[in-house]
């Protein structure tokens, strides 16, 4: 073999002296002839050994060139192989460059770095190795067989950063690892083709973003690309098949510390940028392309867009971020053969404080993986969320959950998301258009702020909550004016709580329903609320309520609405309602009604048609300056139908007071009387008004009760609109029943409705005689007048029972005439239960009922007796013995302060008196209230 070295007309740099260069020279071309004389006459193949430090030029003349060993480029010095050169390696040799690699093959003469042998396998030799500082200059370049060592590449770097790295032409392939693996200041791959390696592909970790144009890559173990450190732009013309992922995979942060600019992310068909956690700082903004498709590598994968930095898309042709799994979008990247997106593949694309999205014609589907939406800020509001076109699928959480300075969401899908479908906290009211949310878990769509118009082009089914929930002040941070909800069929507003500021109007369009979601759930008007007239009923409803707006809780039949569901639209002091057709039902929960004044005196209520019905307390309760009702019905409220302190003038002809427990209207001013002319009663006979004069007399009207101050001569002698069905009582048990531990059948009489329309019952269950929130238990919605129940499972003590029946037009109701006690303790005598009690002793309720704390029980006994009264909690165990002893005859007073034995203050709750003589036992109930 000849072992040569480089020309001799290629001086070395680095500071070596041209005469230690002619003496290397000399040294050299010795030792050349000494192998020469040894080796005459042996098999050499035509090859040319080279090893140890080497530089100038390796010509054509004298290739192939063989590695027996290593070769070693100084630094500071460059070895130049001119076109056509091969350089062949035995196995576990390897080329380490410190200085310049420049390799100058064309089409016709390629360059290449292989093995020796003839049909070498992966790994036959080990690698080009890369040290800091080292540059590679490679035009039309192969390099094969190489990667023998683990984490290593046909060409690789360890120990520190290559300089740069200029590849034009040629490529890399059956590697025993990876066909390229560098870290890199300056890279740059064009025309490159890289196959059959066991590892990645191409794998940079980039100081700088490298430049990648018309790789073809294929059948690689690992990775076909992967940037790691900075990657950048991902150009046109990025392909490859057969990979263990076929993508180019990015991590780490977007452009490095290169000056902020836009990078853009090209459309390459089956070849998608797969990103694992990547940051985009410093004011960068990332350009996806139509077309494009962006994958997230696994669980733990997100992108996140810092403060000042922007994620864009351009629209005209579908953009897909999505899961590595989803072979639906670019094909089947990670390889599996099989598999498609699951909710919670990835984390999120996250934006944090003043960052920027701009997304046009644009889908992200599979993520939420860290309880976090699709879209996630996590680090304050961010600048701007403008999206048109496209959606949001499949996420593990919400779609979106985000805080946003300003937001622009039209013509989207938001579909099947475990959370919401989306969930903003947006600082200036929100622009929605176009919205089709569902299958989402929570709420279809969640303003937690600011709400502004809502349109009716926002629509959805088979979401938690099938509406637009919206909470806070209604566009508090935007200039004043009036902010219109519109009529979406189907898919009603749900109210949270929100409040509307003096300097605003809530406009609610004809025929909408407002629901609201909770007990808690208020709207509170500082400024104006108004319903136009025409177009329909308004409705503000419960949740529950299926009867207006459809099944908004997607419970199908298993919640009916009921009294107390919501707690009430309240005008506070100065504002104004203009109400037309405008419904109220099943609010009051704070028990004072479901249309309100609070905290001063509201100016002006216009209220023609429409009504209030089934509040929990009063139907409609104002201190007001004016007010006028004309045609409205108050239908079935647990308190009075209309509640009125006026203060200048106060108007209700015309209306309906109908099945209210309490006062049909009660006026608490006497100085303003309530004109309540040419309204129903609920009989032809006119109200019940035993009270002589204050204006009028009517001590035999069988109509509902009226109190001083209402004029309502004459009246109407008939109703206008539905009527509730008829009156009817109860059967059975009988009042005052022992129920203990037994299966009981409850019964009552049937009734009828005038309109002819289906009735149903509701059998209600109370700690109290006014029912309301005190309901414990009730079984809704039956047809027949006769129920079985198990009362073990009632609680120990005194209760009430009642049944309430309802219609199935618009929903009225009429409580039965009364309500029965039951008791569901022990009968100390089973033949006379009732004559024990009444023998042995007489009690009075407790009083206060509900107590703060200290509450007592009054009771009277025959003659002297062993007394012990017992506190005792729902479940029949002993809280505290408050009296435990002899007492004599007459009436007798036992407190109790709320504490248990050992004088610590009990939970809120029910809790019960037990008092036991000689001759039987009586309990009654007391509810202590949160300290």
């Amino acid at each position: 073999m000849f072992h040569t070295t480089p020309h001799a007309s290629t001086r070395p740099v680095g500071g070596r002296s041209e005469a230690g260069a002619r003496r290397r020279q000399a040294l050299l071309s010795l030792a050349m002839f000494v192998v020469l004389i040894l080796t005459c006459g042996q098999d050499t193949d035509a090859q040319t050994l080279i090893e140890d430090e080497i530089w100038g030029t390796l010509s054509l003349a004298n290739s192939p060139y063989l590695v027996v060993d290593h070769i070693a480029v100084p630094e500071d010095s460059t070895l130049i192989l001119q076109a056509g050169v091969e350089v062949h390696f035995r196995s576990g040799s390897y080329l380490l460059l410190r200085g310049n690699l420049v390799a100058e093959g064309t089409p016709e003469s390629p360059v290449y770095f292989r093995s020796e042998l003839a049909e070498p396998d992966p790994g036959s030799w080990r690698s080009v190795i890369l040290r800091t500082g080292a540059n590679v200059d490679f035009t039309e370049t192969w390099i094969e067989d190489g990667g023998a060592n683990t984490n290593e590449g046909g060409m690789s770097s360890s120990l520190g950063t290559a300089g740069s790295i200029v590849w034009n032409g040629g490529g890399v392939r059956n590697c025993g690892d990876h066909g390229i693996s560098v870290n890199a200041d300056l890279s740059e791959f064009r025309n490159l083709t890289i196959e059959d390696n066991a590892g990645d592909g191409l794998a940079v970790v980039a100081t700088t973003p490298p430049v990648l144009e018309a790789l073809q890559v294929n059948n690689n173990s690992g990775m076909a690309i992967k940037i790691t450190g900075a990657p950048g732009d991902v150009p046109l013309g990025l392909s490859g098949t057969g990979n263990g992922l076929n993508a180019i995979y990015v991590d780490d942060q977007l452009g490095g510390d290169s000056l902020p600019q836009t990078w853009t992310w090209d459309a390459n068909p089956n070849f998608p940028v797969v990103v694992n956690r990547l940051e985009i700082q410093n004011g960068n903004v990332l350009r996806v392309a139509p077309g494009a498709v962006v994958k997230f590598n696994d669980s733990g994968a997100y992108l996140r867009v810092w403060s000042g930095s922007r994620l864009e898309t351009v629209g005209g042709t579908d953009v897909w971020f999505t899961s590595l799994a989803d072979d639906s979008r670019a094909g089947d990247t990670n390889g599996d053969g099989a598999s498609q997106g699951s909710p919670g593949d990835f984390r999120s694309i996250l934006l944090r404080e003043n960052s920027s999205l701009f997304f046009r014609d644009t889908y992200v589907s599979y993520g939420g993986a860290n309880s976090e939406g699709l879209l996630h800020s996590n680090d304050g509001f961010m600048a701007s969320l403008d999206w048109e076109g496209g959606g949001l699928i499949g996420g593990g959480d919400h779609g979106i959950d985000v805080n946003c300075v300003e937001t622009r969401l039209r013509n989207l899908a938001v579909n099947d998301h475990a959370g919401h479908g989306l969930a903003i906290n947006p600082t200036f009211a929100p622009e929605l258009d176009s919205i089709d949310a569902n299958g989402n878990g929570l709420y279809a769509i969640y303003l937690e702020a600011n709400p502004g118009h809502l349109p009716n082009t926002l629509t959805g089914s088979n979401n938690g909550v099938n509406g637009v929930v919206v909470g806070g002040d209604l566009a508090s941070n935007d200039p004043a004016g009036t902010w219109v909800w519109s009529h979406s069929p189907g898919f009603p507003v749900v109210i949270e709580d929100v409040e509307v500021s003096a300097a605003n109007t809530l406009e609610i369009e004809p025929g909408s329903v407002v629901k609201f979601l909770d007990s808690d759930a208020f709207l509170w008007i500082f400024g104006a609320l108004n319903v136009p007239s025409g177009g329909g009923t308004t409705w503000f409803t419960s949740l529950a309520d299926d009867a207006q707006g459809g099944d908004t809780n997607n419970d199908g039949a298993a919640s009916l609405p009921w009294p107390g569901d919501w707690r009430h639209v309240a005008l506070r002091a100065g504002a104004v309602a203009n109400l037309n057709d405008t419904w109220f039902a099943y609010g009051g929960s704070t028990g004072q009604g479901q249309f309100i004044s609070s905290l001063g005196t509201a100016a002006d209520v216009v209220w023609t048609g429409g009504g209030s019905a089934a509040s929990a307390a009063d139907g409609a309760r104002f201190v007001v300056d004016r007010f006028t009702a004309t045609g409205v019905q108050f239908l079935s409220n647990e308190m009075s139908g209309l509640r009125l302190t006026p203060s200048d003038s106060a108007i209700a002809t015309s209306c309906e007071f109908v099945g209210n427990e309490g006062l049909t209207v009660l006026n608490l001013d006497e100085d303003v009387i309530v004109d309540a002319t040419n309204s129903w009663w609920g009989h032809v006979s006119g109200p019940y008004d035993p009270t002589d004069g204050n204006p009028d007399y009517n001590p035999d009207g069988l109509g509902g009760p009226v109190s001083d101050f209402v004029m309502y001569r004459d009246w109407a002698p008939a109703p206008t609109g539905n009527q509730p069905p008829s009156a009817f009582t109860l059967q059975t048990p009988e009042d005052g029943t022992y129920v203990y531990g037994e299966l009981v059948e409850f019964t009552w009489d049937a009734t009828v409705d005038p309109e002819g329309e289906d009735v149903v019952y509701d059998l209600e269950f109370s700690t109290i005689t006014s029912f309301g929130s005190a309901v414990y238990e009730r079984v809704e919605g039956l047809t027949a007048t006769e129920w079985t129940v198990d009362t073990s499972a009632l609680p120990f003590g005194t209760s009430y029972w009642r049944v309430v029946a309802r219609d199935e037009g618009l929903g009225r109701r009429i409580a039965s005439p009364g309500f029965h006690r039951i008791d569901n303790i022990p009968a100390t005598d089973a033949e006379n239960p009732t004559d024990n009690r009444r023998l042995a002793f007489e009690t009075s309720r407790v009083q206060p009922n509900p107590a703060a704390a200290r509450s007592e029980l009054v009771f009277s006994l025959p003659k002297t007796d062993q007394v012990t009264v017992r506190i005792v909690r729902v479940d029949g165990r002993l809280v505290r013995t408050v009296h435990d002893g002899v007492l004599p005859q007459g009436r007798h007073t036992v407190a109790w302060s709320g504490e248990d034995a050992r004088g610590e203050r009990v939970a809120a709750g029910v809790y019960f008196y037990q008092l036991t003589t000689s001759a039987g036992q009586l309990v009654e109930r007391v509810t202590v209230l949160r300290q």
